[in-house]
């Protein structure tokens, strides 16, 4: 005689006969195919191409920081430039400004009109840089005001050389003030034909962007 046949417990043979339950097995099975798959694909194309794109986006990236670093280190150089440029007060220390600072616009120009100036004032009072009437050792010789104006000369004229360089219109005032610098050095030595001939460059070089100043040379 056959005993009872067994019964499914809590409906278990139901839900595992269900075909939801199937269906869910079979979307398991091709998730799991499909990422294996892509995971395959991945390393693949890491082997073969990936190596080079990621070298690529390597570089660029590097590129960037570099840029970035440069760009910090010139606003660097130039705020340090403009700062010992205000602070130098005697011919030597700017001379020395105008040779560290050569690559920054404008502030070796400025260093050497700054310079001659200070000279050319020095010639015409007769007192040495940085000393006034009646200091031990102020009062310059006969032979130190030349000295002195030929040293400022010097200044002006490399001023003028440097600027010149510029392209377009960016070094022509520094040039027109040089070549000012210049014709009253020669006018304080009494070269007189030398004045006029650096003033009336100043023309030249005034026309026709700065009228007032060649209006000033003539």
């Amino acid at each position: 005689m056959r005993g009872p046949e067994p019964s499914s417990v809590d409906g278990l043979d139901t839900v595992w006969s269900s075909p939801t339950m199937d269906d869910r097995l079979k979307q398991v099975q091709t998730t799991d195919l499909t990422d294996s798959r892509l995971n395959h694909e991945f390393v693949a194309w890491l082997k073969t191409s990936g190596m080079n794109y990621l070298l690529m986006l390597l570089l660029v990236a590097c590129a960037f920081l570099a840029w970035d670093w440069w760009n910090r280190k010139q606003d660097e150089a130039i705020d340090t430039a403009w700062t010992e440029l205000s602070s130098a007060t005697s011919p030597a220390a700017l001379r020395g400004v105008a040779d560290t600072h050569a690559s920054v616009d404008g502030v070796a120009e400025l260093s050497l009109l700054t310079a001659g100036d200070i000279l050319l004032q020095s010639a015409r009072t007769g007192l040495r840089p940085g000393l006034a009437a009646g200091d031990e050792g102020a009062e310059l010789t006969a032979e130190d005001k030349t000295s002195t104006l030929q040293e400022a000369d010097g200044f002006f004229a490399e001023a003028v050389q440097l600027a010149s360089a510029r392209p377009g219109f960016a070094g022509k005032p520094m040039m027109i003030a040089g070549l000012f610098g210049r014709a009253a050095v020669a006018e304080s030595a009494g070269r007189l034909d030398d004045a006029r001939t650096h003033l009336e460059e100043v023309v030249k070089i005034s026309t026709p962007e700065y009228p007032p100043l060649a209006e000033q040379a003539t």
